[in-house]
């Protein structure tokens, strides 16, 4: 965690839980920060890591290679209720590697 989170990576944000009013955190980690950690992105982190970048072999420019290394994917914990796992695989692999 500490050599992913070097460089602005790994980072880390606080945001209001609208169900209880309290403050939650956001963990956000670049494509780089999630090969350092050996997480495999899913479609939605995918999706968000792609974010704004040419689809279908269309040209890149600078700025693509730029927003391409700064885009980051929001990593979230599986849910823990039976039955139904709500939130991104790499958050259930992560889970163990953060300690509480």
């Amino acid at each position: 965690m500490k050599k992913a989170g070097s460089n602005g990576l790994l980072t880390i944000e606080e945001a209001k839980d609208h169900r209880n009013n309290k403050p939650s955190y956001r963990l956000r980690a670049n494509r780089e920060a999630l090969e350092t950690l050996g997480v495999e992105p899913d479609n939605k982190a995918r999706s968000q890591l792609n974010h704004r970048l040419p689809k279908n072999g269309r040209a890149w420019s600078d700025a693509h290679y730029d927003r391409a290394y700064n885009n980051q994917a929001i990593l979230r914990a599986a849910d823990r209720r039976g039955g139904v796992r709500t939130g991104l695989q790499q958050g259930k692999e992560l889970w163990i590697c953060i300690p509480k």
